[in-house]
Formats: C-alpha cells, sequence, structure tokens
C-alpha cells in the first residue's frame, strides 16, 4: 500500500519561513527578524523544527497594506 504525503497536505508554497518573506520583501534575515515581530504583522500558522511559518496569503495582504507589495503574487497553483 502507498500513501502519497503530497495528496494529503497543502501546497508547501501556502506557507512561508522567514527566508521566504526576506525574498517577497526584498529585504536581509536581520530586517525579516525585525518585521516578523512587530505587533501588526500576522501572527505564524504554526511553529516547526525549522522555524514559524505563516500563511503566504496574510504576509501578502499585510505587505500591501504597507506599501512593500504593490501587486499580489500569484500562487504556484495559477
Amino acid at each position: 500500500m502507498t500513501c502519497n504525503i503530497a495528496y494529503m497536505a497543502p501546497t508547501p508554497r501556502y506557507l512561508v519561513g522567514a527566508a521566504e518573506i526576506g525574498q517577497m520583501l526584498g529585504v536581509g534575515r536581520q530586517r525579516v527578524q525585525q518585521i516578523i515581530n512587530r505587533r501588526d504583522f500576522p501572527k505564524p500558522y504554526d511553529e516547526l523544527a525549522m522555524g514559524k511559518v505563516w500563511k503566504r496569503p496574510a504576509v501578502e495582504a499585510w505587505a500591501r497594506e504597507h506599501g512593500r507589495l504593490d501587486e499580489p503574487e500569484r500562487s504556484p497553483a495559477e
């Protein structure tokens, strides 16, 4: 019997970590840490062994509200 984990889990790119947030916003690791510690930044979706992860749409919405993302990024599935 075979179990396809990818079938059961959401698309990994729906979630983003600090590195992806840095890429999205065009900032380095230190600035990402400052941003994710802001009170108005979205709360993490979960915390894994590798660190915190956020839902991409929540981060994109925050970035647009703060003038850091001009237009919505297309999701990998589109």
